[in-house]
């Protein structure tokens, strides 16, 4: 190729200086050379550096491509896999659910086997990680007296239509139910601070906490199991009460705080014994307490079926819960001294059992009903008469 531009040079000039012009290319072939590859003329190009060689380049998937944040990472100089973040476009929701208590519930080795949890009862999604504020129990009061095991029928319900809902939301979950022995009257707030602290022993990094009721089962999906920086409600629209809120300051059935949150407002009473009480004295130290906003789900979603079932016979109304809860209309600083004197810091009970059963941690404790205070007795009869009878409400 280079002899033909030479004699084509050649024919242009004189015949006697041809001789001198391929002295000078000669000379010069290599920076001729250069120059020519620059125009990419491809005559004289390094091909072995310019051959695109798919043998020697390590596969790449598509995501692996495109390094994000949200996507599964690799390095060239580890194996290791990093699992990406959970995220919403990770949930599979179905929407409306059909709950109907009809049929017998499967039993809680039926559960196990068809939902496949971990040999600690922990649920986990297999393709991502959930992200903070994902990493739930879900804390439930228990006591079945009856001769029917009604309460354990309930329980399997739950569990039955709840672990695949919050599976499809990718949450990292465990279930604590917290049984108290027999022989007292039964203390729901009490249990759920146990359940708390007994989830914290097993995780410390367990950072969102569900306080739930064994008979409401969630009818949508669509209703996230998992923190949002607020104290809140999810129980808004049960059917027994025709899908609309009893009463503008409830705050039970199901309610959820993330791990400050629930510290910081020292937990439940741990003096509410018998039915009722305990979920208005945790609106209050939630929203007056602490000046914590809360966050009511969205009633379209936040649906919930109640299980018909009657008063367990151990679950009498607390007569005390009047006076109780009364106190805190009387001053701010007899307010702060009873919330922050009875709760998670003042929690005393014996830890009868532990043991994982197929879904589920079960804790059994005796939380020592004769070990109880009363409202007159937490601030030494610093209240007025009129407060401790309930006249004042």
């Amino acid at each position: 190729m280079l002899k033909s531009v030479i004699e084509f040079v050649c024919k242009l000039i004189n015949g006697h200086r041809c001789l001198w012009i391929f002295v000078l290319i000669a000379l010069n072939f290599n920076e001729i050379k250069r120059i020519f590859a620059s125009f990419n003329f491809g005559f004289c190009q390094n091909n072995s550096a310019l051959v695109h060689d798919a043998s020697k380049e390590t596969p790449q998937s598509s995501t692996e491509k495109t390094i994000t944040s949200t996507e599964i990472k690799t390095t060239t100089t580890s194996s290791k896999i990093i699992r990406k973040f959970c995220s919403d476009i990770d949930i599979e929701h179905q929407g409306k659910l059909n709950i109907s208590f009809g049929n017998l519930p499967l039993t809680f080795e039926e559960i196990a086997k068809r939902e496949n949890p971990d040999e600690t009862a922990l649920f986990q999604p297999n393709t991502c990680t959930p992200p903070k504020n994902s990493r739930v129990a879900i804390i439930i009061p228990f006591r079945d007296e009856t001769k029917a095991l009604i309460r354990t029928r309930h329980l399997q319900y739950l569990l039955e239509n709840m672990i695949p809902v919050l599976k499809r939301q990718q949450l990292h979950f465990r279930f604590y139910i917290v049984n108290q022995i027999a022989g007292s009257p039964f203390n729901r707030a009490k249990l759920l601070n146990v359940g708390y602290v007994e989830a914290i022993k097993d995780d410390p990094t367990m950072d969102c906490f569900i306080f739930h009721d064994v008979d409401l089962v969630l009818e949508d999906d669509r209703c996230l199991y998992s923190c949002d920086g607020y104290p809140s409600h999810y129980s808004v629209a049960i059917d027994k009460f025709r899908y609309r809120i009893p009463y503008k300051k409830i705050f039970g059935g199901i309610v959820q705080l993330d791990n400050e949150m629930f510290k910081a407002v020292n937990g439940f009473s741990n003096e509410f014994w018998g039915w009722g009480g305990e979920d208005d004295d945790m609106f209050r130290r939630v929203v007056k307490g602490e000046n914590f906003t809360i966050h009511r789900k969205q009633p379209q979603f936040a649906r919930y079926k109640m299980i018909e079932h009657k008063r367990d016979s151990g679950n009498r109304k607390n007569l005390e819960r009047r006076p109780m809860i009364n106190r805190w209309n009387f001053n701010p600083l007899i307010e702060k001294r009873f919330w922050q004197m009875d709760g998670l810091n003042s929690l005393k009970y014996s830890l009868i059992s532990k043991e994982v059963n197929n879904c589920f941690v079960n804790v059994t404790v005796d939380l020592h009903f004769d070990m109880r205070m009363g409202p007159e007795e937490l601030l030494l009869n610093e209240l007025p008469e009129n407060i401790l009878n309930g006249k004042k409400v």
